[in-house]
């Protein structure tokens, strides 16, 4: 029953956030996806009963739903727009802040601190080196979950998130969706790596 329950509130959740992010992108240039709120509701719908079920404790449970939210909107508004907005990023900063003081990683709130430093360190960097392909919202947002998974674990989240870019990217080429040429959203891949963090600790 729980489980049946999971799904009716991951659904309604995710026709939320799909609204959230096009609102969000009022007064700019976007193209809003096809099925996209359908597509949300039926990932979110079958997220929350999965955070659930290999959650070991209630605390698990919810920092996990809060992360799942902010990659499922920072996807929607990067593949809509190619933009990572500053006010979505705001919307989860005191959330998440909160949560990990209260259920702090194995070092506290130092080991999330050098993460956001670290996180926001390298991807600045990578920022410059590869000259705006990566942007500002994502040197932002790998900020934020820098501090959210900390130093050691940010840097496995970065090289699978890149890893799953670069397998994503050469499928959409062969598929010919899109050309080496063209830009192509990082979001998606970081909220995958996200996931496959948070399914795989746990």
């Amino acid at each position: 029953m729980i489980y049946i329950l999971l799904i009716i509130c991951g659904v309604i959740i995710g026709y939320g956030l799909e609204w959230f992010s096009v609102f969000s992108l009022q007064g700019r240039d976007f193209t809003r996806m096809k099925y996209g709120k359908h597509c949300t509701a039926v990932v979110f719908g079958m997220l929350l009963p999965l955070l659930w079920y290999i959650s070991d404790s209630s605390e698990a449970f919810i920092i996990g739903v809060v992360l799942a939210a902010l990659m499922i909107i920072v996807t929607l508004t990067d593949m809509m727009a190619m933009l990572i907005l500053n006010k979505t990023l705001l919307l989860f900063v005191f959330p998440i802040i909160i949560l990990r003081s209260i259920f702090p990683l194995e070092n506290g709130l130092v080991s999330s601190i050098s993460g956001a430093l670290l996180a926001f360190v390298i991807l600045a960097v990578l920022a410059i080196a590869s000259k705006g392909q990566v942007g500002g919202g994502d040197v932002k947002l790998y900020t934020l979950l820098g501090f959210f998974f900390g130093m050691n674990a940010v840097l496995v989240h970065l090289f699978l998130a890149c890893i799953l870019a670069i397998i994503g990217t050469l499928c959409l080429i062969l598929l010919k969706k899109k050309r080496r040429t063209d830009a192509i959203s990082f979001a998606p891949y970081i909220a995958l790596a996200s996931m496959v963090m948070v399914i795989i600790g746990g």
